[in-house]
Protein backbone atom coordinates (compact mmCIF):
# COMPACT_ATOMS: atom_id res chain seq x y z
CA UNK A 1 0.00 0.00 0.00
CA UNK A 2 1.03 3.79 -0.77
CA UNK A 3 2.11 5.78 2.07
CA UNK A 4 -0.43 8.43 2.06
CA UNK A 5 -0.67 11.56 4.85
CA UNK A 6 -4.38 11.58 4.55
CA UNK A 7 -6.27 8.82 6.14
CA UNK A 8 -9.40 7.00 5.05
CA UNK A 9 -11.42 9.41 7.59
CA UNK A 10 -9.86 12.71 5.99
CA UNK A 11 -10.83 11.46 2.55
CA UNK A 12 -14.93 10.84 3.55
CA UNK A 13 -14.92 13.95 4.85
CA UNK A 14 -13.06 15.88 1.96
CA UNK A 15 -15.83 13.71 -0.35
CA UNK A 16 -18.79 14.70 2.02
CA UNK A 17 -17.98 18.32 1.89
CA UNK A 18 -17.68 18.33 -1.82
CA UNK A 19 -21.01 16.19 -1.92
CA UNK A 20 -22.32 19.24 0.35
CA UNK A 21 -21.10 21.97 -1.56
CA UNK A 22 -21.83 21.45 -4.79
CA UNK A 23 -24.97 18.95 -4.41
CA UNK A 24 -23.62 16.05 -6.77
CA UNK A 25 -20.40 13.92 -6.37
CA UNK A 26 -17.46 15.18 -7.89
CA UNK A 27 -16.37 13.69 -11.36
CA UNK A 28 -12.73 12.82 -12.50
CA UNK A 29 -11.90 16.29 -13.60
CA UNK A 30 -14.01 18.19 -11.21
CA UNK A 31 -12.13 16.76 -8.25
CA UNK A 32 -8.67 17.44 -9.46
CA UNK A 33 -9.49 21.02 -9.96
CA UNK A 34 -10.89 20.78 -6.58
CA UNK A 35 -8.16 18.94 -4.80
CA UNK A 36 -5.26 20.67 -6.32
CA UNK A 37 -7.08 24.31 -4.80
CA UNK A 38 -7.04 22.92 -1.16
CA UNK A 39 -3.83 20.64 -1.34
CA UNK A 40 -6.47 17.58 -1.29
CA UNK A 41 -5.44 14.11 -2.41
CA UNK A 42 -5.64 13.32 -5.67
CA UNK A 43 -8.24 11.17 -7.39
CA UNK A 44 -5.75 8.33 -8.82
CA UNK A 45 -4.74 8.42 -4.84
CA UNK A 46 -8.54 7.72 -3.53
CA UNK A 47 -9.09 5.03 -6.17
CA UNK A 48 -5.85 3.56 -4.83
CA UNK A 49 -6.89 3.87 -1.10
CA UNK A 50 -10.47 2.67 -1.35
CA UNK A 51 -9.88 0.15 -3.83
CA UNK A 52 -12.17 2.68 -6.49
CA UNK A 53 -13.10 5.84 -6.87
CA UNK A 54 -17.17 4.40 -6.44
CA UNK A 55 -16.12 2.35 -3.46
CA UNK A 56 -15.21 5.94 -1.70
CA UNK A 57 -18.29 7.44 -2.81
CA UNK A 58 -20.42 4.29 -1.09
CA UNK A 59 -17.74 4.93 2.07
CA UNK A 60 -18.76 8.37 2.48
CA UNK A 61 -22.23 7.73 1.73
CA UNK A 62 -22.68 9.64 -0.99
CA UNK A 63 -25.15 8.57 -3.84
CA UNK A 64 -24.17 7.88 -7.50
CA UNK A 65 -25.86 10.25 -10.13
CA UNK A 66 -28.04 7.09 -11.02
CA UNK A 67 -29.07 6.51 -7.60
CA UNK A 68 -29.45 10.13 -6.58
CA UNK A 69 -33.48 10.94 -7.04
CA UNK A 70 -32.48 14.26 -8.47
CA UNK A 71 -30.30 13.04 -11.51
CA UNK A 72 -33.44 11.13 -12.71
CA UNK A 73 -34.19 11.82 -16.18
CA UNK A 74 -37.84 13.13 -15.16
CA UNK A 75 -36.29 15.55 -12.19
CA UNK A 76 -33.76 16.61 -14.32
CA UNK A 77 -36.74 17.92 -17.07
CA UNK A 78 -38.56 19.31 -14.43
CA UNK A 79 -35.90 21.39 -12.88
CA UNK A 80 -34.95 22.82 -16.20
CA UNK A 81 -38.96 23.37 -16.49
CA UNK A 82 -39.32 21.29 -19.61
CA UNK A 83 -42.45 18.72 -19.95
CA UNK A 84 -41.61 15.25 -19.89
CA UNK A 85 -43.95 11.91 -20.58
CA UNK A 86 -47.63 11.69 -21.98
CA UNK A 87 -47.79 16.03 -22.13
CA UNK A 88 -44.17 16.51 -24.01
CA UNK A 89 -44.44 17.35 -27.06
CA UNK A 90 -42.07 14.13 -28.67
CA UNK A 91 -44.76 12.07 -27.23
CA UNK A 92 -46.11 9.54 -29.81
CA UNK A 93 -48.86 7.65 -27.65
CA UNK A 94 -46.27 5.85 -26.23
CA UNK A 95 -46.13 2.87 -29.16
CA UNK A 96 -42.42 2.80 -30.91
CA UNK A 97 -39.88 0.32 -32.45
CA UNK A 98 -37.57 -1.33 -30.88
CA UNK A 99 -33.88 -1.62 -32.13
CA UNK A 100 -34.83 -5.19 -33.18
CA UNK A 101 -37.72 -4.55 -35.18
CA UNK A 102 -40.62 -5.36 -32.55
CA UNK A 103 -43.40 -2.89 -31.42
CA UNK A 104 -43.03 -1.76 -28.06
CA UNK A 105 -45.92 0.08 -25.99
CA UNK A 106 -45.19 2.39 -22.23
CA UNK A 107 -47.16 0.74 -19.62
CA UNK A 108 -46.44 1.97 -15.93
CA UNK A 109 -48.36 -0.53 -14.38
CA UNK A 110 -46.84 -3.64 -16.00
CA UNK A 111 -45.76 -6.66 -13.67
CA UNK A 112 -41.46 -6.87 -14.15
CA UNK A 113 -38.81 -6.65 -12.62
CA UNK A 114 -39.56 -2.83 -11.88
CA UNK A 115 -36.66 -1.18 -14.56
CA UNK A 116 -38.97 -1.53 -17.77
CA UNK A 117 -42.12 0.41 -18.48
CA UNK A 118 -42.60 -1.10 -22.36
CA UNK A 119 -43.74 -4.13 -23.07
CA UNK A 120 -43.99 -5.82 -26.37
CA UNK A 121 -46.97 -6.00 -28.38
CA UNK A 122 -47.21 -9.11 -29.73
CA UNK A 123 -46.84 -10.42 -25.79
CA UNK A 124 -49.89 -7.96 -24.66
CA UNK A 125 -52.40 -9.06 -27.91
CA UNK A 126 -51.53 -13.00 -27.48
CA UNK A 127 -52.33 -12.29 -23.50
CA UNK A 128 -55.46 -10.52 -24.17
CA UNK A 129 -56.46 -13.07 -26.90
CA UNK A 130 -55.86 -15.99 -24.16
CA UNK A 131 -57.16 -14.34 -21.74
CA UNK A 132 -54.57 -14.49 -19.60
CA UNK A 133 -51.10 -13.66 -18.26
CA UNK A 134 -48.56 -15.53 -20.66
CA UNK A 135 -45.93 -17.77 -18.82
CA UNK A 136 -42.28 -16.41 -18.83
CA UNK A 137 -41.86 -20.17 -20.79
CA UNK A 138 -43.98 -19.27 -23.38
CA UNK A 139 -43.35 -17.03 -26.44
CA UNK A 140 -45.13 -15.22 -28.80
CA UNK A 141 -44.16 -16.32 -32.50
CA UNK A 142 -45.29 -14.68 -35.69
CA UNK A 143 -46.15 -16.81 -37.96
CA UNK A 144 -45.77 -15.12 -41.38
CA UNK A 145 -42.16 -13.64 -39.98
CA UNK A 146 -42.76 -9.60 -39.96
CA UNK A 147 -42.15 -8.18 -36.41
CA UNK A 148 -44.51 -5.81 -36.61
CA UNK A 149 -47.69 -7.49 -37.47
CA UNK A 150 -49.46 -8.32 -34.73
CA UNK A 151 -52.91 -9.72 -35.72
CA UNK A 152 -54.05 -12.25 -33.55
CA UNK A 153 -54.27 -14.32 -36.63
CA UNK A 154 -50.66 -14.10 -36.80
CA UNK A 155 -49.33 -14.82 -33.34
CA UNK A 156 -49.03 -17.76 -31.44
CA UNK A 157 -47.72 -19.17 -28.51
CA UNK A 158 -44.78 -21.87 -28.56
CA UNK A 159 -42.44 -23.32 -25.39
CA UNK A 160 -38.87 -22.17 -25.97
CA UNK A 161 -37.81 -25.85 -26.41
CA UNK A 162 -39.61 -25.52 -30.13
CA UNK A 163 -39.58 -22.26 -30.48
CA UNK A 164 -36.18 -22.65 -32.59
CA UNK A 165 -35.80 -25.01 -35.40
CA UNK A 166 -38.75 -27.01 -37.01
CA UNK A 167 -42.46 -26.22 -36.27
CA UNK A 168 -45.94 -27.22 -37.45
CA UNK A 169 -48.55 -24.25 -37.07
CA UNK A 170 -51.29 -25.69 -34.69
CA UNK A 171 -54.06 -23.77 -36.92
CA UNK A 172 -52.76 -24.22 -40.42
CA UNK A 173 -50.77 -27.55 -39.87
CA UNK A 174 -47.75 -25.90 -42.22
CA UNK A 175 -44.32 -26.83 -41.08
CA UNK A 176 -41.60 -24.21 -41.22
CA UNK A 177 -38.24 -23.52 -40.15
CA UNK A 178 -37.57 -20.99 -37.34
CA UNK A 179 -33.62 -20.34 -36.67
Amino acid sequence: MLYSRFTTQDVIGYLKAYYTTYGKHPSKSKWRVYALERQLPSYSTIETMFGGWRKALFAAEIPCNSCNPCATAHERAKEANKVCGKRGHRWKGGRRRNQDGYIIIYNPDWRTNGRRKYQFEHRLVMEQSVGRMLESDELVHHVNGIKDDNRPENLTILSRKTHYGNVCCPHCQKSFLIK
